[in-house]
């Protein structure tokens, strides 16, 4: 297959991430794979041997001068389909198809990304001949929400990740270099700070249970526009002796792993790239159900799985979980085996492989 990927992106996010693993293995089971990249997107400073990366600058809605690009590159290259994302990548990649005849498919991140507008529905009757998402959840919702999305439409593949391994000393390490003693235990959260992912709630609740616990810290990873509002809740419950906001790290699976409790109290997820790389490295985690999380988690078997606005229920996951070391590690090691098992590289690129396949006439 010839493929093409359109990135015009300038943060390095989950679908960014997807998008460089799924075309190094397409590339190495012997694909050719072409990125079109913003000239300000991290992928510039990575690993991309093998593929085909060339700069891509759309200026404005419906660029004219991109669209043209993007036509001309798709001829000369016999590209065979193309992979979009956002908005902006769907209006240039989607009328270049249009013009070529190459199909294209729309790689759906969250509910919110489809409205009921007429740009929407032009994208999605127009432009993407096929959509996938990463859960279920998100597929079902979009259609029933939808009434110009027909049901069964939109495919579902999960997100996915490796197994990861960091060595004690460099986890100990990170830890020191976080100020976090030997005897503490590390709770940890790794994820955009907005509404949605529960920051707020996660304090409160170590505000109610601070004293029912081993010696704690409790780090959080991440930007976002609700930063100020956690920094602020976090002095008014006292607790800046305890919680550290580090944010955006790099190399987020690594900082992950020095994590003794991994949480994600989200309010609406997919297929979470946090829960993955949490799994990855086998930390034990508390975690909604929320949304395509419901697809991977299991009570009691790979989490602590507790329910969105239950906060008794956070307060009573994050004592038992610290108090039971056996507990962690029979979660942390069940966890790890699960992504082996179910959303390893090797088993959803796969599963992309195929559908992609059947998505080129």
């Amino acid at each position: 297959m010839k493929i093409l990927f359109l990135s015009h992106k300038t943060i390095w996010r989950g679908v960014s991430v997807w998008m460089l693993h799924l075309s190094r293995y397409l590339r190495d089971a012997g694909h050719e794979i072409h990125i079109l990249a913003h000239p300000d997107n991290p992928l510039w400073r990575l690993d991309t041997d093998g593929l085909h990366v060339e700069r891509l600058s759309i200026r404005f809605d419906f660029d004219p001068r991109a669209i043209l690009q993007v036509a001309r590159y798709v001829q000369a290259h016999d590209i065979e389909l193309q992979i979009l994302n956002n908005p902006r990548e769907i209006q240039i990649g989607g009328l270049a198809g249009l013009a070529t005849g190459v199909p294209c498919v729309r790689r759906i991140g969250r509910q919110d990304d489809f409205r009921n507008r007429w740009k929407d529905r032009f994208y999605h009757q127009k432009l993407i001949q096929h959509s996938i998402t990463t859960c279920d959840y998100i597929a079902r919702d979009i259609e029933r929400s939808m009434q110009y999305v027909s049901a069964g439409t939109i495919e579902h593949i999960a997100n996915f990740r490796d197994p990861i391994s960091v060595p004690a000393s460099r986890r100990q390490e990170i830890r020191t270099g976080w100020g976090i003693a030997p005897d503490q235990l590390l709770l940890g959260t790794m994820v955009a700070l907005e509404k949605e992912k529960g920051i707020l709630q996660i304090l409160d609740a170590l505000a109610v249970v601070q004293d029912h616990l081993p010696p704690w810290r409790y780090v959080i990873c991440g930007e976002g526009t609700l930063r100020e509002t956690i920094a602020h809740r976090i002095h008014s419950l006292h607790l800046q002796d305890r919680v550290m906001m580090v944010g955006r790290v790099q190399d987020s699976a690594e900082k992950s792993a020095c994590f003794d409790i991994a949480l994600l109290y989200s309010s609406m997820e997919g297929i979470s790239h946090t829960l993955l790389e949490y799994f990855a490295s086998g930390r034990p985690t508390i975690s909604t159900d929320s949304g395509g999380l419901a697809e991977v988690v299991r009570h009691e078997r790979n989490a602590l799985v507790i329910k969105w606005n239950d906060q008794r229920g956070l307060e009573s996951a994050i004592v038992r979980m610290a108090r039971d070391r056996a507990l962690r590690q029979t979660l942390g090691s069940q966890a790890r085996g699960d992504l082996v098992d179910h959303f390893s590289t090797e088993v959803k690129c796969r599963e992309w492989e195929r559908w992609l396949r059947g998505c080129i006439v």
